[in-house]
């Protein structure tokens, strides 16, 4: 997820600069990447209180980014 995260910035940042797209996208992408990154630390801590659900908010806001497409 945290590889993805890091691809979904690539991407948005490809499509927002030379394209001369929305800037959104990018702080979508970047939003997602600091909430993967906090989901990677609380795994490591083995905060699982705080891990499972900022997993399931996650995934509601890759599916809610899906559907706006």
């Amino acid at each position: 997820m945290y590889g993805a995260s890091m691809l979904y910035v690539l991407a948005a940042v490809l499509a927002w600069k030379p394209g001369g797209g929305s800037p959104r996208p990018v702080r979508h992408a970047s939003g997602f990447l600091v909430l993967a990154s906090v989901q990677v630390l609380l795994g490591i801590a083995h905060v699982p209180s705080v891990h499972l659900p900022l997993g399931v908010l996650m995934f509601g806001l890759s599916v809610l980014a899906l559907a706006r497409r």
